[in-house]
């Protein structure tokens, strides 16, 4: 793959040039040594230029390159975005909400600034009991234990498991479904709190309702991306640090 890369970036053409973005090269798996980036050409074609992000910790593998550093988002724009997004869904914060954000120590990177954002969406104007944690971590951690209090009991940390567990740190959707109807603990947890003149329904169908996966879906959404696992598109957190902060939270890199 590394040479039909190349050959295609050798099409270029004063007439048809070739810019690349590449977004986040630090949250590449490292199968098959992707972030090596030995399939990042140093030497480009005439016509030709990539420009990519990462976090510091890819800076040698970059050293040929023309290094930028990002400075934290100003608060100038940090409010910009907020405001951009409530006006998406037609919401606005009151004053006192605005400066509760904009005065966090961690307001001014973006993952935070989503995460909170989506906790913010759901206040309302009258209410003044709207405390924020200060770290990308604690609010990662809040967020799915928010979940947990909100879903069927199991159903959070069962899928989020399942997702971390997959070779790719995601699933199919129907993998998922499939997994969490053959896993006979969470099944039996799943069944002890469904209604009662619906217990005997789900265990005939054996089936997941989809309305129960649905909601957990939406909820997880924001935070949510499709990539391609060797020709089938996987659910995967957006971010790796979603991922280091649930996989500790949950106790996945523990052993017996």
């Amino acid at each position: 793959m590394t040479k039909v890369f190349r050959n295609c970036l050798g099409l270029a053409s004063a007439e048809k040039p070739v810019i690349i973005f590449l977004d986040a090269l630090d949250q590449l798996s490292d199968t098959e040594n992707g972030r090596q980036l030995h399939w990042l050409p140093t030497d480009l074609p005439q016509h030709v230029k990539i420009i990519v992000s990462s976090l510091p910790e890819l800076k040698d593998q970059l050293s040929k390159t023309k290094i930028i550093e990002l400075p934290i988002l100003p608060r100038k724009e940090t409010k910009i975005i907020l405001d951009t997004w409530f006006n998406s869904i037609e919401r606005t914060l009151t004053q006192g909400q605005l400066d509760c954000i904009l005065n966090t120590k961690s307001s001014r990177l973006p993952i935070y600034l989503k995460l909170v954002f989506e906790q913010a969406k759901t206040w309302t104007s009258y209410q003044e009991d709207y405390e924020l944690l200060d770290s990308v971590e604690d609010s990662i951690t809040d967020y799915v234990c928010r979940l947990e209090k909100k879903h069927v009991t199991g159903l959070v940390k069962y899928v989020i498991c399942y997702m971390l567990s997959g070779r790719y740190a995601g699933l199919a959707e129907n993998e998922i479904l499939d997994i969490l109807v053959s896993d006979k603990e969470f099944w039996g947890i799943f069944l002890d709190h469904s209604h009662k003149e619906h217990r005997e329904e789900l265990m005939n169908a054996d089936r997941m309702p989809l309305a129960a996966w649905s909601r957990l879906y939406l909820d997880l959404e924001p935070f949510l991306t499709e990539r391609d696992a060797g020709g089938v598109p996987i659910i995967t957190f957006f971010h790796r640090q979603f991922n280091e902060t649930l996989r500790d939270y949950y106790s996945l890199d523990q052993k017996d």
